[in-house]
């Protein structure tokens, strides 16, 4: 069953109806007929009411959609919240609704309580009736809010006590807020300047093996770089065009962990690390992200492997926006020795976050395999990108 069905009574209903029963029992024993008329209707009425109360909820379907709404910070969206009613009608009810407090409700605001927010809303509902309810709700902060429960109040009659009818499968909303963005500066230190196999924009650097075309020939082209077929068929000289080519690649390599916890500078990890991630995909530049959160599976923690454009942005946005406090860590020194020993790296690595002692050598064994190894400093809401720093070797003497 989707509901739970439980009752919460007043001792007065009881005893009105052993008083009604012992009414009627009175009325035949003094052959009153007014008595045993009233002493029945209202002994009638009270049992109307327990059928309805046996019958309640009875044919309430809810429509739990899975839908995942995506978001940035401060935009708005609604919970859609859909019923069908095939049983007895639901008159002067209130539908009570709790999410998590990463949303905002635009009506109805109050505290949030234990990280929730509860609402109460009217509910009426026909037989044989639909009835839709709108949440509006703004988004806060980063995360992943999910409607965690909702419940179905219906009173009684006469006001002795309610039917509850409680939601007992998982809903499927949820609501994905990205990371908002802060400033990193020094980004250029990953935009390579070296001869490498990736198309870029923008180098000195061309791949004589892969030819892209021809263009009219201009007097600073070399002698070699004539096209002596294409000259021969368009009757004008014709130079070569190879496609450009640089060095491209980053992996932003990020600790979340802060001795046995969580940083408390995850949100602003986060931000500066969507900055990045946003910069590489406007450069065309091919990026992965490894985080030390555990995950199931033949690689033990949080990665993404390396790609580019919209849709690759998004998955790495969306592995922020789940990314919290309640996350289980993995060392952060294992996971530098498995993706430095199996992975395809990317030229350009980025450590974020607290720098352990224990990955040092794992960065020194990359620097000396000819990748670069650079740091993002957290500062007062932005960051740094600085080389990452060398250890420092006392000698004894």
């Amino acid at each position: 069953m989707e509901w739970k069905k439980y009752t919460v009574e007043n001792r007065s209903l009881q005893i009105m109806s052993a008083l009604a029963l012992l009414l009627v029992l009175l009325s035949l024993y003094l052959t009153s007929a007014i008595l045993f008329l009233m002493s029945s209707l209202f002994f009638c009425v009270l049992l109307a009411n327990n059928y309805y109360l046996k019958k309640m909820g009875e044919g309430v379907e809810f429509e739990n959609k899975a839908v995942r709404k995506r978001m940035f910070i401060e935009e708005h969206h609604e919970w859609e919240l859909d019923f069908v009613n095939n049983g007895l009608p639901i008159l002067n009810a209130r539908l009570y609704v709790y999410f998590d407090d990463i949303v905002i409700p635009l009506k109805g605001v109050q505290q949030p309580r234990f990280s929730k927010y509860e609402l109460s809303i009217p509910f009426t509902l026909p037989r044989k009736g639909e009835y839709s309810v709108r949440i509006p709700f703004s988004a806060g902060r980063r995360g992943l809010a999910k409607i965690r429960s909702m419940e179905l109040r219906i009173p009684h009659f006469f006001g002795f006590g309610e039917t509850v009818l409680e939601y007992r499968t998982m809903m499927a909303q949820e609501a994905l807020i990205y990371p908002k963005r802060l400033p990193v500066e020094n980004k250029e230190q990953f935009v390579s300047a070296k001869p490498g196999n990736e198309a870029a924009r923008h180098t000195l650097f061309q791949d004589v093996l892969s030819p892209a075309g021809t263009r009219n020939y201009v007097p600073t082209d070399s002698f070699n770089q004539i096209h002596w077929k294409a000259t021969a068929r368009s009757r004008s000289i014709q130079t070569k065009v190879y496609e450009n080519v640089s060095e491209k690649g980053l992996l932003l390599s990020l600790n979340l962990s802060e001795g046995y916890s969580i940083t408390p500078r995850l949100e602003e990890l986060l931000s500066c690390s969507a900055e990045l991630a946003y910069t590489a995909v406007k450069e065309g530049i091919p990026f992965a992200v490894c985080m030390n959160i555990r995950t199931a599976g033949p690689v033990p923690f949080q990665y993404i492997p390396a790609g580019t454009g919209k849709a690759h942005l998004q998955k790495v946005l969306e592995s922020f926006a789940v990314a919290g406090y309640h996350s289980v860590l993995y060392p952060y020194d294992k996971m530098a020795a498995h993706y430095t020993r199996h992975f395809a790296l990317q030229p350009y690595i980025i450590h974020g976050g607290l720098k352990p002692q224990a990955g040092d050598k794992y960065f020194k064994e990359l620097e000396q395999k000819g990748f670069t190894v650079l740091e993002m400093q957290l500062l007062e809401q932005k960051a740094w990108i600085k080389p990452f720093p060398k250890p420092i070797h006392k000698e004894v003497i």
